[in-house]
């Protein structure tokens, strides 16, 4: 259920925003669940995931792959690329990688973003304000690598949408994976009226 709680109310033919989409395992559990569904931005920088993400993919309705990282700015940052599931934005990195902010898309819909960037999640919020607000769009951010990323990450979506609901997952036994959601306050309080009733 990760990144996919009812309580998102996506519609069918929702699109969804795969920031750190690793090897594609996120967007086919987006596609598996929402067989209906829009596009899928997939976003992966990682040369050797990139690669393993385009074959897991495959024939995916809807898929399309940007081998780039999103951040606040465009620009080349340093990457540790050899750690797997974990590789992410360091100083230290073994390789170059282009980013690009998610705004310079213009996207026309974003239902749901998904951000998992070992990090680098409250830059990349920053470059994808404009999209967030044009589309009303629902954040699942993942919200664990770092002891400040709840009051950073919620401080930064309240400054794009103030009017968000926000909601707190955890999905292991462990201290990784938890998940801070944001709703437009209108996707909320339906859910929240529906309850009711």
């Amino acid at each position: 259920e990760q990144y996919f709680e009812d309580f998102l109310a996506l519609p069918p033919a929702a699109v969804f925003i795969d920031v750190g989409a690793f090897q594609g395992e996120t967007s086919l559990e987006f596609a598996r669940r929402y067989p209906e569904h829009g596009a899928i931005h997939a976003f992966e920088p990682s040369a050797t995931n990139a690669e393993a993400l385009a074959t897991e993919t495959q024939g995916l309705p809807g898929i399309q792959l940007h081998r780039v990282g999103l951040s606040d700015e465009a620009g080349v940052l340093r990457f540790a690329s050899q750690l797997g599931s974990v590789s992410r934005v360091s100083n230290e990195g073994d390789v170059e990688i282009s980013v690009i902010r998610l705004d310079d898309l213009e996207l026309e819909r974003a239902d749901l973003i998904k951000m998992d960037l070992e990090g680098g999640e409250n830059r990349a919020l920053k470059g994808g304000a404009e999209t967030i607000k044009r589309c009303r769009s629902r954040l699942a951010i993942g919200a664990y690598h770092d002891p400040n990323d709840f009051a950073i990450l919620h401080r930064t979506a309240k400054d794009i949408n103030p009017e968000s609901r926000f909601y707190i997952r955890h999905y292991t036994t462990g201290w990784a994976e938890t998940d801070l959601f944001c709703l437009p306050l209108e996707i909320a309080s339906k859910q929240f009226r529906s309850k009711l009733e």
